[in-house]
């Protein structure tokens, strides 16, 4: 990939770049044609098959197209009961157990000091080798009720062992894993991809456990929401780390206590102890750093950011297993094998919309308009919206042909209750609606069928279902938030244009109910008359296929690999600049982390 030098350096750093003196090292273009070790942590990672969103698929997905880049990535994450799962039905993976991460936590003061070492917690590694240059280490405790007891993969702030106690012990063990490969291992982490506020504290910990290390860290926030531990139970989880902490003044990146609302907070200390914060896309930047309806009490620390430059967003890809060659497999009877071209794209999708009328239970029309939504039952995705809106459409001369999927997950007694806003549907509506449980292999075959894709949410930091549309030229309306603005083009442009967009806020960024319902349907109406221009709508699929190409995995990653250049750069310029000027060769080394005392 060819590096373009933007304005990020400072005068005095940009100076240092021009001056032949300065080694090559210096430059992020060396790191990305080097064997650049990374360790990406996550709470989630799709391949393992643990994940409850999201962040999952983006862990899987960017870990593996690093790899095929040439980065040596180690993803490290819990060590769930369903990982357990997934190691009993792929024995054939070389795995590797490992308990030194116990015996380097125990000669810790601030860990021997610890509730968890008190409660007699014994740390281990599990390290599995996925493909080439790309592994992944599972960290686990001796006290299985943390991680390997637990069904779902978080279970609440108040429950005992809540996550924010939960994860406080992971970061501990991941920051001593960390420490563990520069010390032992002689495998140091050139960076950190810290994934969300279940890995906000590793860059605390990693300086309670060697005051002299300082690994460059990217942290992505995927959402602001986070775990958060009062002071005092804080103290007792980690030997009084909290109170310590505050004597790390040598630490250049260190901007005061993380402190939100008089607690701890392990999403404003990741915020401030790292070097880089990127958010999930460029809009979701600037609904954070403007509008404190999406900010909330992180605002001051996100404005901080933002003034120090150290703040951006890139957008996640879809998932592969979208890509509607991939999805062809799942349909024999369809007589498209191969996407060659514009024929192909339309009469593979016209078939597989022909196959889910009829698998669920819809009238066989190949001319009614196709509607899906799929997602959870959440306030954050406007299920009762949507209902209302469908309600309207089926009841309307408009929508008399109109048709509805709705793919979603009720479990519990209260996502029973909002699933019955849809269900009512179905019964009123009889070979109009259909209502099927969720799972990603029949979102993989609905996609395809749809024609047009319904995201209403109220904020979506990215949205990947827009993106895995895309993938099989399904055009998505959307309400105009974070990652649905950056991602879909409503230009009234044929040449164009990808899909649709409806501003659900007012003009101060408030959230108004009537309003929000009123331009919801105003879109999908809008939606609705142009699927009777067929020209119009077969160019609209046609762009939304190709849009795809922008967000494949591979381009992706390449934007991410510039920016661990770019913070390894600003790092380095930093050390050269401590050691006044003086040239010399590089050898990694902690100490060039930071200034000499």
């Amino acid at each position: 990939m060819q590096t373009k030098m933007v304005s990020y350096y400072s005068p005095a750093e940009e100076a240092l770049l021009r001056e032949s003196k300065v080694p090559y090292i210096l430059r992020p273009d060396f790191w990305q044609s080097r064997n650049f070790r990374l360790m990406l942590v996550s709470s989630e990672y799709a391949p393992l098959g643990i994940r409850s969103g999201g962040l999952a698929d983006v862990a899987g997905n960017l870990a593996a197209a690093l790899a095929g880049l040439g980065v040596d990535v180690n993803v490290v994450i819990p060590y769930y009961l369903q990982a357990k799962s997934w190691l009993f039905h792929h024995r054939a993976r070389e795995v590797n157990n490992s308990d030194d991460l116990s015996a380097y936590l125990d000669s810790n003061p601030f860990w021997q000091a610890s509730k968890y070492y008190q409660e007699n917690h014994r740390p281990s590694l599990l390290h599995i080798d996925l493909d080439k240059n790309l592994t992944c280490t599972l960290i686990s405790t001796s006290d299985q009720d943390y991680f390997g007891k637990t069904k779902p993969l978080y279970n609440g702030m108040n429950a005992e062992h809540g996550d924010s106690e939960r994860f406080t012990l992971f970061n501990w063990l991941a920051a001593g894993y960390l420490n563990l490969r520069l010390e032992q291992y002689d495998s140091p982490v050139h960076l950190l991809h810290l994934n969300d506020w279940t890995s906000g504290l590793i860059p605390f910990f990693e300086k309670l456990l060697n005051a002299r290390v300082n690994t460059p860290a990217l942290f992505s926030l995927h959402n602001i929401y986070s775990g958060a531990l009062e002071m005092d139970f804080f103290n007792q989880l980690t030997g009084n780390a909290g109170d310590a902490g505050y004597g790390f003044v040598f630490d250049p990146l260190h901007r005061g206590g993380f402190h939100i609302n008089n607690h701890l907070d392990l999403l404003a200390a990741g915020l401030k102890w790292s070097d880089q914060v990127m958010t999930v896309s460029p809009r979701y930047h600037e609904e954070l750093t403007h509008n404190p309806h999406f900010s909330g009490p992180y605002t001051g620390i996100i404005r901080q950011l933002e003034e120090e430059q150290i703040f951006g967003g890139i957008t996640n890809g879809y998932n592969s297993s979208f890509e509607l060659e991939a999805v062809l497999k799942n349909f024999p009877e369809v007589a498209v094998p191969t996407i060659s071209n514009s024929t192909d794209l339309l009469a593979a999708r016209r078939q597989i919309k022909r196959i889910m009328q009829l698998e669920c239970g819809l009238r066989q029309d190949e001319d009614a308009m196709l509607i899906g939504y799929v997602n959870r039952l959440a306030e954050q995705k406007s299920y009762q919206e949507t209902a209302e809106v469908m309600r309207r459409l089926l009841s309307s001369p408009q929508g008399q042909r109109a048709q509805f999927i709705v793919v979603t997950t009720a479990q519990t007694d209260e996502e029973l209750a909002k699933k019955e806003f849809f269900l009512s549907l179905q019964r009123e509506f009889p070979g109009r609606v259909a209502v099927l449980p969720y799972s990603d292999a029949l979102a993989c075959r609905i996609n395809p069928a749809l024609d047009l894709h319904l995201m209403p949410s109220k904020y979506e930091p990215c949205g990947i279902s827009q993106l895995n549309c895309y993938a099989v030229g399904t055009p998505t309306l959307a309400n105009n938030v974070g990652g649905l603005h950056d991602t879909i083009v409503d230009d009234g442009n044929t040449a164009s244009q990808t899909g649709y967009l409806f501003n659900g806020f007012a003009e101060d960024g408030s959230l108004q109910p009537e309003r929000f319902l009123a331009k919801f349907q105003e879109g999908l109406e809008r939606a609705v008359a142009d699927y009777q221009d067929r020209k119009r709508w077969t160019k609209l699929v046609e762009n939304a296929y190709a849009k795809r190409l922008e967000y494949t995995w591979p381009a992706i990653a390449e934007k991410y690999l510039y920016w661990y250049g770019h913070i390894i750069a600003r790092r380095m310029l930093r050390a050269y600049a401590w050691q006044n000027g003086q040239p010399q060769e590089y050898i990694f080394r902690p100490e060039w982390l930071m200034p000499p005392r």
